[in-house]
């Protein structure tokens, strides 16, 4: 029994007060608290995608959203994305790396060092926060199957979705988190707060795609102050 996966980012009373230890330390005010989070739904890049469609779909079911570290259109991320990859590695590496996906070799060691800079910079910046005793739970079919072979190229089939023309819809509170060096485009990001009427943009600084590992203080702060609010 893992008490930790609901208790992390919970308050935290002074349990001296035994009228403290009354109201929060039984089971009903777990159960209430799991309710109370079922409200809401958060979704971090693929899963930003499935916020966005499950809202458009099952919104009135929902308290809130919140989106975090993903556009509305795969077309401005690979746009974003390809901008980032010339700036930090110039044209000469970048026609080497094109050449390397044109023949979908993807295991050659320079091509695998420039996707090694490009994931310091704009995926993981502050990897020493990351949890050391979660295994790997990715599925590689799916990301190779949605996205391709890594963050920074999109062969699969994510290439070409697009919710633009539909986020309007969503009318439920939104709460949009992009890391301020993020893989996805910080313009598109800004239109997202444009077009969905009861949302709010929160750039969190030092930050890349995982922007809740790289500065989880800011990230969780923000977070927290969406739900406890609505």
């Amino acid at each position: 029994m893992n008490f930790s996966c609901f208790c992390f980012i919970s308050a935290h009373p002074d349990f001296s007060q035994q009228d403290n230890v009354e109201k929060y330390a039984n089971i009903d005010y777990f159960v209430d608290e799991v309710e109370e989070v079922s409200k809401f739904l958060l979704g971090h890049s693929w899963g930003g995608i499935l916020v966005q469609e499950y809202a458009l779909k099952y919104g009135e079911a929902l308290q809130g959203i919140i989106i975090s570290d993903m556009t509305d259109d795969v077309g401005s991320y690979v746009k974003n994305i390809n901008r980032e990859r010339e700036e930090l590695l110039g044209s000469k590496e970048i026609a080497f790396m094109e050449d390397c996906e044109a023949r979908q070799d993807y295991t050659d060691p320079r091509y695998r060092n420039n996707i090694e800079l490009l994931n310091s910079k704009y995926i993981m910046k502050h990897p020493e926060n990351a949890s050391k005793h979660v295994i790997s739970t990715k599925n590689n079919f799916f990301y190779n199957y949605f996205q391709g072979d890594n963050e920074f190229v999109v062969k699969g089939a994510l290439f070409g979705w697009s919710v633009q023309d539909r986020i309007k819809e969503i009318t439920i509170p939104c709460c949009l988190i992009f890391g301020d060096d993020d893989s996805m485009d910080l313009e598109e990001a800004a239109r997202m707060e444009e077009r969905i009427l009861d949302s709010k943009l929160h750039i969190i600084s030092d930050a890349a795609h995982c922007s809740m590992v790289d500065n989880p203080a800011e990230y969780f702060a923000v977070l927290g102050e969406f739900v406890s609010s609505h």
